[in-house]
């Protein structure tokens, strides 16, 4: 994981290299690998919950997105501009604040995953109540940010006002 984690830093906003559909295929490869042993091997096996908690972002946003799309009769197979990432910056966020808002509720995630796998069941417990806060209130800002901010800025602003995707 250190190819990736140095890719990162030339990868950040505004990216000096891209990856390409391969690469991201062979990283996700990876990390599904990595899921699977670390679940079913070792002394001290990782529950399967700990993993979804440190991929727990991306897992989120997918189903989240896929059941929003669902409850509104949109063709699950067709391209969109859905995910809540997309709609922060659709909404007027930077492409480097998004960044810095995913890793940051990624490494919550992580570090929750990873404790999960050392503590008592009363400690998991609260861990995954924080994670479900900490998921609630990361949909909360994307939806307050859409119909607040961007329209806010939308007032002051002398260019045309980007499309908010209605929730």
């Amino acid at each position: 994981m250190r190819p990736v984690s140095g890719f990162l830093a030339h990868n950040f906003p505004p990216a000096k290299i891209f990856m390409g559909d391969v690469g991201s295929l062979f990283i996700g490869y990876v990390l599904a690998a990595f899921a699977v042993l670390t679940t079913n091997s070792g002394e001290r096996p990782a529950p399967f919950i700990a993993v979804l908690l440190i991929f727990g972002s991306f897992i989120y946003d997918a189903v989240f997105t896929l059941l929003r799309r669902a409850r509104r009769g949109e063709k699950l197979y067709e391209a969109h501009r859905s995910h809540l990432y997309q709609r922060l910056v659709i909404a007027g966020q930077s492409h480097r604040r998004v960044s810095l808002t995913y890793y940051g509720l990624s490494a919550l995630l992580g570090a929750g995953g990873v404790a999960y796998t050392f503590t008592s069941d009363a400690v998991r417990l609260a861990i995954l109540a924080l994670a479900g806060i900490a998921l609630a209130a990361f949909t909360f800002y994307v939806y307050w940010f859409e119909a607040f901010v961007a329209k806010e800025k939308a007032l002051y602003s002398t260019k045309p006002a980007a499309k908010v995707v209605e929730g």
